[in-house]
């Protein structure tokens, strides 16, 4: 969640309904409050060590945590990053330990590394700071750079599009 709990429901527990039905708050699903909002939703098979988890806050806070940490799932959730007050949880992504970590903020600033040189960390932590913010900036997303794809294709809000070879 934005507030950076972790839920976690396995694909037989959601209901099954007809086609025209109009589904299923998720709110209604997971323990969650009314005002938590969902960050990301991860498609998980196994919760091994070879694979990592790399969340990033609005405020440009990035951390690292092996994704067996996340293994033992609580009724109302687990902890998966302290969040500072007036920062929420921007995005959530699985990694394979050696992968480039993209972030893109508003103002267009990015910053591209590799997630070797972010420390892994336990759940219960806040993280370190991945890109440093101008005053009214703020992170937009973050996505592992994938070697098979070359190039990221970035919208402005009025519509406009830039396509950059990583």
């Amino acid at each position: 969640t934005a507030a950076g709990r972790v839920h976690w429901l396995k694909v037989y527990e959601v209901p099954e309904m007809a086609r025209d039905a109009k589904g299923k708050a998720v709110v209604n699903l997971l323990q969650i409050s009314s005002d938590e909002k969902i960050a990301a939703m991860l498609r998980v098979r196994e919760f091994d060590d070879k694979h990592n988890i790399i969340m990033c806050t609005r405020k440009g806070v990035v951390k690292k945590t092996e994704l067996s940490a996340y293994g033992n799932p609580r009724k109302g959730g687990i902890i998966a990053i302290n969040i500072d007050s007036d920062d929420t949880l921007e995005s959530v992504k699985i990694t394979a330990g050696h992968d480039d970590i993209l972030i893109v903020t508003r103002n267009g600033m990015s910053i591209r590394f590799n997630e070797q040189d972010c420390r892994e960390m336990g759940r219960a932590t806040r993280g370190v700071i991945g890109i440093r913010l101008k005053d009214t900036d703020r992170v937009i997303d973050m996505e592992v750079v994938d070697d098979e794809n070359t190039s990221v294709l970035v919208l402005t809000e009025n519509g406009f599009g830039k396509r950059t070879t990583f």
